[in-house]
């Protein structure tokens, strides 16, 4: 598993009007989905890996360097099923969603 290697990326969307994803680094997986704002930004890969736990990606958005890999698990407001496109941001530890959950690293 990788650690975040850098300071934690705080990733905001929606909040300033649509914002253009940038160019996909061709190290990081064609079904990995741009999240982000007009200030930071990361793309995310999320794939059911458990009945409760998810297998999550985190990718540089300019070098495509891998930011986080593991394994995590829904907390929060419930979902049946949980992709990238559902979430908001990233502080450095937690995954948020739009439902008000969270994806956090599983012990």
């Amino acid at each position: 598993m990788r650690t975040l290697r850098a300071l934690p990326v705080l990733l905001l969307i929606a909040c300033h009007g649509e914002v253009q994803a940038p160019e996909r680094p061709a190290t990081v997986p064609p079904d990995a989905v741009w999240v982000g704002g007009s200030e930071a930004g990361a793309f995310l890969r999320i794939r059911p890996a458990g009945a409760t736990e998810w297998q999550v990606e985190l990718y540089n958005d300019a070098t495509g360097a891998p930011l986080e890999s593991g394994r995590f698990s829904l907390r929060g407001a419930p979902l049946d099923e949980v992709k990238a496109q559902d979430a908001t941001g990233w502080d450095g530890r937690k995954i948020l969603l739009r439902n008000g959950g969270w994806l956090e690293r599983s012990r």
